[in-house]
């Protein structure tokens, strides 16, 4: 029996270890997730200057033009994304098969505004766009729902883009803006898109 101990002693030992390992490898994953999700936004200057000459010269060729929507998009969520992908990683690591991460809903693309203002005099050759009408537009009656969208039309052309915030992460020297072009359009298919950047040295590089 006393043989028996040193043995269970260096099994438990063993198992200890072995759990103590696992606990760092997934704190040393989580803490890498973090990193990589640890999205930013420019300080006011670098973002108008990344504005002007890496994002307003693709609406040159775009029917709006250069016209932006005064509020800022929300743009993409890291902290969602990252408490979805924590969740997930911490149940395989505890054996917990349920899918309670997946109730997470995706963000959605529903005239979602930041209510701070761009200042157009800081955007090269811009209209800055106020429009209190498409706000309430699809909730009128149908049968003036046409004309409101004729009427629409006439005030704004083909539209004009909703723009986010730029979000930087130093640690991976990524960058993401994401637009929504607003054409009075019930579908939204197609009308949303999110473009990367990568920091090198003199400014930015689209990938």
């Amino acid at each position: 029996m006393r043989k028996l101990i040193p043995v269970a002693l260096i099994f438990l030992s063993s198992c200890m270890h072995a759990k103590n390992v696992k606990y760092e490898q997934f704190q040393d994953t989580l803490e890498k997730l973090k990193r990589k999700l640890d999205f930013r936004p420019l300080d006011s200057a670098e973002a108008y200057a990344f504005i002007n000459k890496y994002y307003l010269p693709r609406l040159d060729t775009m029917p709006t033009k250069r016209r932006i929507f005064i509020h800022p998009l929300i743009g993409e969520n890291f902290d969602d994304i990252f408490k979805r992908d924590s969740i997930k990683l911490t149940k395989q690591f505890t054996g917990d098969s349920s899918k309670e991460y997946q109730g997470i809903a995706p963000q959605r693309f529903e005239f979602p505004i930041v209510h701070s203002n761009w200042n157009q005099h800081k955007l090269n050759n811009t209209r800055v766009v106020i429009d209190t009408q498409m706000l309430t537009l699809y909730k009128q009656p149908d049968d003036t729902l046409v004309e409101k969208i004729e009427h629409w039309h006439k005030k704004f052309g083909y539209g004009y883009m909703l723009i986010s915030y730029p979000l930087y992460n130093k640690n991976t020297g990524r960058l993401v803006i994401t637009e929504w072009i607003e054409n009075a359009g019930s579908c939204g298919t197609g009308r949303d898109n999110k473009f990367w950047f990568k920091k090198v040295p003199g400014g930015w590089q689209a990938y």
